[in-house]
């Protein structure tokens, strides 16, 4: 059932994807956010619904995310979520966690490397565990729009691999808050978050 979210796909996609983040790795060596940068210090609470492609019912549940800043080039960022099947009822949590380097590639856009510890529990099933690697882009427009998006590559013990592809979107509403979406497709499923980001007085 939602086992079927995750699904064996070649190891090659691992090394691709590695490479890119170590190019971001080196990147991110030559500095941290500069004025009119994306901000990594925040906290997020979303909606979360998870659509399989085919032969499966559809998953909705909840989605909390944090995201500090150590110093300037890096971060840590650390997800839970919670979601049940929509007719049996069966849920799942997913925990990740994770360190982040990043770098101004150009004004208002930024280049990251992620790389996390991943649980994923299917209640009374099976309780996976495993890593990711993500690369991506964040650019922030005139100060209240901002768009991203990239790749991750997910790999647990009990179900193989899955290159996944996400778009996000912010739109701040005030210096403090803004509403966020987050849209990621895999090899099984698709997937979308609609929630409320809220921002530290504390900016990186």
């Amino acid at each position: 059932m939602i086992k079927t979210l995750f699904r064996p796909a070649p190891v090659r996609r691992a090394g691709i994807l590695s490479a890119h983040i170590g190019a971001a790795v080196l990147l991110a060596t030559s500095g941290g956010a500069q004025a009119g940068q994306p901000t990594y210090n925040y906290l997020e609470a979303s909606w979360l619904n998870i659509s399989p492609k085919a032969g499966s019912e559809d998953a909705s549940g909840y989605q909390a995310l944090l995201s500090s800043p150590l110093e300037p080039g890096n971060f840590l960022r650390a997800s839970y979520s919670r979601s049940k099947l929509d007719d049996s009822g069966a849920k799942t949590s997913a925990l990740s966690a994770g360190l982040g380097l990043y770098s101004p590639m150009q004004a208002n856009t930024d280049v990251y490397g992620l790389v996390s510890y991943e649980e994923v529990d299917q209640k009374s099933v099976s309780k996976g565990k495993g890593y990711s690697l993500e690369l991506g882009f964040r650019w922030l427009g005139d100060g209240k729009l901002e768009f991203g998006g990239g790749g991750r590559y997910l790999n647990l013990d009990d179900s193989g691999d899955e290159l996944q592809w996400f778009a996000d979107v912010v739109l701040a509403l005030s210096p403090a808050i803004a509403l966020s979406g987050h849209y990621a497709k895999g090899d099984d499923d698709s997937r979308y978050t609609l929630g409320l980001r809220f921002f530290s007085q504390y900016q990186n």
